[in-house]
């Protein structure tokens, strides 16, 4: 049985070693990015979001959510696909927050998970 387990890892195509990052902005706000780590060993922005939130929580659930839409097994994380990946462009102009019109600040999904549970 173990052999099976072991000839389904070398399956895979590689883990993609993407991280979540909150920044501070201007006005004491924050936002989030999606770093992707590069074979020579920096970090290159993949993602950001469009939207100031107030809390760094906020900011932090809002990356995590984008990262979590970019793998399509969590059980496995992201995988590099066969094809090249996609670029900066691409994932940032998937990132679009939905923003609280009184405050500016993005809105927290409803009922989503984050992370390992409900976001509060």
């Amino acid at each position: 049985m173990g052999d099976i387990h072991a000839r389904d890892r070398r399956m895979k195509s590689p883990l993609r070693n993407i991280s979540v990052t909150v920044v501070e902005l201007p006005r004491g706000k924050f936002g989030w990015q999606l770093l992707e780590k590069q074979d020579d060993g920096a970090w290159e922005a993949l993602a950001e979001g469009r939207t100031a939130f107030a809390h760094y929580a906020d900011a932090m659930a809002a990356g995590l959510l984008q990262l979590q839409s970019l793998v399509s097994d969590l059980s496995a994380g992201p995988r590099q696909a066969v094809a090249a990946r996609p670029g900066r462009r691409d994932a940032a102009e998937a990132a679009d927050d939905e923003a609280d019109p009184k405050t500016g600040d993005a809105q927290k999904p409803a009922g989503k998970l984050f992370g390992f549970g409900p976001l509060r």
